[in-house]
């Protein structure tokens, strides 16, 4: 056994037993799935040797200061910690008002339950993330109700379930963060709709959702989603952010507007490779000496990539309590539009100097 010292108070622990489990058992909260994802559990130790995960999510003075995630650790010795986690134990906590927040990418659908703030994310996947774009697409028109469904039935169970352990009924609002084709199916309107048809349909039909009202982030097209858009909420301005899955997203902001493109279907093959980095030599001739964001599964991969012409990237995780700020916030709501309303999208495969770019890499 082991002594655990979590802010001053003295708990045991068996040898080799996960930190967060310790954590949990005494009262902690994550403010996450505690799975390695986001690096929000962060304590505070310097006893504990940073891992990968901590050089993942922190900085140098971070970890200087014994800053440290605490999901892959392990109780080994005795230790003395400070937990920035919220302690609150689940089961007290009674929502009679609530809101949800829903974060829809290629790969996952993340459910936010929101009191006054952010209470619990679940996470789970994107039932259309096998479709490469053209067969989602192909399905869709031949069958519209099976895909609108598959997207209804995640967000209305996770919700509902969120609902039951927090005492709630169901949402006041429903805020949606996605592409717009994953808007449009979940809407079960055509894709060749305007996105205004969408919204005006919200005004009055929650989807079959549970909630009184949807609120619909803005978007700015079928590659480059609201999730993303939120993400400019915490960037500032001459700074690139790049989503690195299925569809690679290039999103710079600018002084006076900003600029985006997008690679569909990435399978970060070796040619796949090259059209990325010919990608960000376009959008670096755009916006001089931007600081540059990673995000997505493949974050790792690009940033090799961009190494190699030269570019250093910071590795970020999208963050749902973005898409709550939104919810949330006029301010921010109007941020947002402003952003999408200056939004220059460059079609890649058709622009001159991204093929040569992509000459020179090959």
């Amino acid at each position: 056994m082991h002594s655990v010292v979590i802010n001053g108070k003295k708990y045991l622990a068996e040898d080799n037993a996960p930190l967060k489990e310790s954590l949990m058992d005494a009262g902690f909260n994550f403010p996450c799935g505690g799975n390695g994802k986001c690096g929000k559990c962060r304590i505070v130790c310097p006893e504990i040797e940073p891992t990968d995960l901590d050089r993942r999510f922190l900085s140098d003075t971070l970890i200087n200061q014994g800053v440290r995630v605490a999901c892959d650790k392990k109780v080994s010795a005795s230790v003395d910690i400070q937990c920035e986690i919220t302690e609150n134990k689940a089961t007290n906590i009674v929502l009679r008002e609530c809101s949800v927040a829903v974060s829809m990418t290629d790969r996952e659908i993340s459910v936010c339950i929101v009191g006054e703030t952010p209470v619990e994310t679940v996470v789970k996947k994107n039932p259309l993330f096998d479709y490469p774009f053209e067969a989602l697409v192909a399905e869709y028109e031949k069958n519209p109700s099976a895909l609108s469904n598959a997207l209804r039935a995640v967000i209305g169970k996770e919700s509902v379930e969120l609902f039951e352990k927090y005492g709630a009924a169901k949402a006041s609002v429903l805020a949606l963060a996605a592409k717009e084709i994953y808007l449009k199916i979940l809407a079960g309107v055509s894709l060749d709709s305007p996105m205004e048809k969408v919204e005006t349909l919200s005004e009055t039909d929650v989807f079959d959702l549970p909630a009184e009202s949807l609120y619909i982030l803005p978007s700015v097209n079928d590659f480059i989603g609201g999730e993303i858009l939120a993400e400019t909420i915490c960037l500032k301005e001459r700074s690139l952010l790049i989503d690195c899955e299925k569809t690679v997203v290039f999103y710079g902001i600018g002084e006076n507007d900003d600029i985006a493109t997008a690679l569909w279907d990435c399978d970060y093959s070796d040619l796949a490779m090259r059209c990325v980095k010919a990608a960000t030599k376009l959008m670096l001739d755009e916006f001089k000496n931007p600081t540059v964001y990673l995000y997505g599964r493949n974050a790792d991969k690009v940033g090799d990539a961009l190494e190699e012409i030269g570019v250093a990237a910071i590795r970020r995780e999208k963050n749902v309590d973005n898409v709550v700020s939104a919810m949330m916030s006029f301010r921010t709501r109007s941020k947002l539009l402003k952003e999408k309303n200056r939004t220059t999208f460059i079609k890649i495969y058709d622009n001159d100097a991204f093929q040569n770019y992509l000459n020179e890499e090959s």
